[in-house]
């Protein structure tokens, strides 16, 4: 359910107080997971090139010797397979599969025509060896390729080393018990956080009367059966979850208050996301209420896949577990 009131109504002092709370806190979370979240985007890169790099090895283990050479002075390009070091060029008989059979080999020799020498290009023609074009083509971008992962690669890899094993925490973490009573910590220590995440204390939306209620595991008291299975898997996880925790945000000229059906913390990264499950699809007039949730969110800075959790279901359609599953691999 979302309430709103007009711009006016509230002391502008009263709603700056509101947006420095709401920005406060995402930066509170920023300092916090910082060095995680480069770490990990660094060491997912780093597992991608890895494998981007093994498997143009094994495209290079199949390649034909050589390298494509286009000369565009005319008005249409030409096409030359070149090779390098001194290798000498096949002849026609000896051409590379997918190639003609008549020889376009240019030869060198002297005035008397006694003495040929192979020259290392050879002119291609795109009818006639149209297959043998492509094919060395695609090898000179896998080896510009591959030779560009490999040095980004030895920049991530290097970058890897110089990050702190633990961020801006670690001073207070590492205080003696008896210093940690007398200070109040500008960045906290993971379990701190967390502990005043739990701490928390809000408002409840209440329900209307004769609307059907849900109990979960933990006690709370849910608006649906998803909302109920939902609440009892992140419990059963261990993920930490407020149920219906008030949200302020804009629209327009307005303030308006919604409550995500569940704010989460990853406990690693400490990064909060809101999860909003929409369990009546079927129904035009919640699907308008769900767009201009949407709107909202989004003009908040707050994007599906990003920090936002989306799960859906229709009478039709019901919600899977597996859904929220993939969700809490993905991000929690």
């Amino acid at each position: 359910m979302i309430s709103g009131c007009a711009f006016p109504s509230q002391p502008v002092t009263h709603i700056l107080e509101q947006m420095a709370a709401f920005y406060e806190e995402r930066c509170r979370i920023l300092t916090r997971d910082k060095l995680d979240v480069i770490r990990n985007e660094m060491e997912q890169y780093e597992a991608y090139l890895l494998s981007l790099i093994k498997q143009l090895e094994e495209k290079e283990s199949t390649a034909i010797p050589g390298s494509l050479h286009v000369n565009s002075s005319r008005s249409r390009p030409r096409f030359y397979h070149r090779l390098e070091g001194g290798l000498v060029l096949p002849r026609s008989k000896e051409r590379f599969e997918g190639s003609s059979d008549t020889s376009r080999q240019k030869q060198k020799g002297s005035s008397d025509g006694s003495d040929h020498e192979i020259r290392s290009e050879r002119y291609l023609s795109l009818s006639s060896d149209e297959s043998l074009i492509k094919r060395l083509c695609q090898q000179d971008y896998d080896r510009h390729l591959r030779s560009e992962a490999e040095h980004q690669l030895s920049r991530i890899q290097a970058a890897l080393k110089k990050i702190p094993e633990r961020g801006l925490e670690g001073i207070y973490t590492n205080l003696l018990p008896a210093r940690k009573g007398l200070i109040i910590p500008a960045v906290p220590d993971r379990e701190r956080y967390i502990q005043d995440w739990l701490n928390v204390t809000w408002t409840r939306k209440g329900f209307e009367k004769g609307a059907p209620t849900f109990d979960t595991v933990k006690g709370d008291i849910v608006r649906s059966k998803s909302e109920a299975i939902i609440a009892d898997r992140y419990l059963q996880l261990d993920v930490l979850y407020r149920y219906e925790y008030p949200l302020r945000l804009r629209d327009g000229r307005n303030i308006v208050v919604v409550h995500p059906d569940f704010t989460v913390l990853n406990r690693r990264t400490l990064a909060q996301f809101y999860h909003e499950h929409f369990g009546r699809m079927d129904d035009p007039k919640y699907v308008e209420k769900f767009l201009w949730k949407m709107r909202v969110y989004m003009a908040n800075g707050i994007f599906p896949g990003e920090n936002l959790l989306l799960t859906f279901e229709t009478a039709a359609s019901p919600f899977s577990v597996s859904q929220l599953n993939r969700l809490i691999d993905k991000y929690l």
